[in-house]
């Protein structure tokens, strides 16, 4: 599993922004503190192997790394809170309350209230004060009070007399006010960064939204754009056909006036020629049931064309 996937166990859309920060926090924290021990583990392997956990402090890197572990695997089935106050309440208890474990030592008194420090930057990280405000509160007083108060806390741990050797360096005053502020300052700038990324966060969701909408929008454009596309290519096609169908009419009558009309108007014309010559009665008798022939043959043929043309204006008239 890639180290991104881990900071991102049981992280979805469906999260609040803010529990999903918070989330996130905790995954890098727990695989923080999971690799750092990991590292440790390692180096003391051998010394594992071979005289195994002689004392309970030998055990802490090998607790905390499961807890941290375990951290991960609770996220990702989405029991937030639980993995967080798990790893919270070991820490502490396992960290920061190490003067319990080992012997008191100049290097442990300056050493304990970093440890307050990065208890406070940890509840800051990994819990909400909107949505776990009595935790955050009380998690946040405890560690700022172990940091303040560190001094006293691995003095009364202290059976060899270090913190003699300790005072005659420094005041009690100073042992309370150093820690104190630095834990102020580096929790002061981890709450305006938190802010900043609270803003950044809330301007990008904002963006994708307009994006989402934009991309909406140009959607129902597109398809509104096709829809027209194709009615007009409809028309153009009907308005192609109907004048196609015209232009076979008018072929038609063309062909009809040319062919059909003029054969009887001809004949007329002829007949009358030769009743203006001199003919005999029967002849001329003749020549006048021809023309009678005739003259029927072009009013039928008129009356066609009438039809033809009706048709061709009723089927124009449908169209418009």
């Amino acid at each position: 599993m890639k180290v991104k996937n881990l900071f991102h166990a049981g992280v979805d859309d469906s999260l609040d922004p803010d529990l999903r920060s918070r989330v996130i926090s905790s995954n890098i924290v727990f695989t923080t503190i999971a690799l750092i021990l990991a590292i440790i583990l390692g180096m003391k392997a051998k010394d594992y192997w071979t005289v195994g956990i002689p004392v309970f402090r030998a055990a802490i890197p090998i607790i905390l790394f499961i807890v941290s572990l375990g951290g991960i695997v609770l996220n990702h089935f989405r029991y937030f809170f639980t993995s967080r106050l798990i790893f919270f309440v070991s820490w502490t208890a396992l960290i920061t309350g190490f003067p319990i474990w080992r012997e008191a030592s100049v290097y442990g008194y300056f050493l304990h209230p970093m440890f307050g420090i990065v208890s406070s930057t940890m509840v800051l990280l990994m819990f909400s004060f909107r949505k776990e405000r009595i935790v955050y509160i009380s998690f946040l007083i405890f560690s700022f009070l172990i940091t303040v108060c560190s001094f006293e806390f691995v003095s009364w741990f202290d059976r060899a007399g270090v913190s003699e050797i300790i005072l005659s360096y420094t005041t009690k005053l100073r042992l309370h006010v150093y820690p104190l502020f630095f834990s102020i300052f580096f929790n002061l700038v981890l709450i305006y960064v938190f802010r900043i990324n609270r803003k950044f966060f809330a301007l990008q969701q904002k963006q994708h939204e307009t994006i989402v909408n934009q991309n909406r929008e140009l959607s129902e454009t597109r398809l509104k754009l096709e829809l027209t596309n194709t009615e007009l290519e409809l028309r153009v096609r009907e308005r192609t056909m109907e004048l196609m169908e015209q232009n076979n009419r008018l072929t038609d009558y063309a062909f009809f006036h040319a062919h059909v009309l003029r054969a009887p108007v001809s004949r007329i014309r002829g007949l009358v020629n030769l009743m203006n010559l001199p003919i005999d009665p029967a002849e001329e008798k003749k020549v006048r049931a021809m023309l009678a022939q005739s003259m029927k043959e072009l009013d039928d043929t008129i009356h066609e064309m009438n039809n033809r043309l009706q048709t061709s204006g009723s089927s124009r008239a449908e169209g418009i």
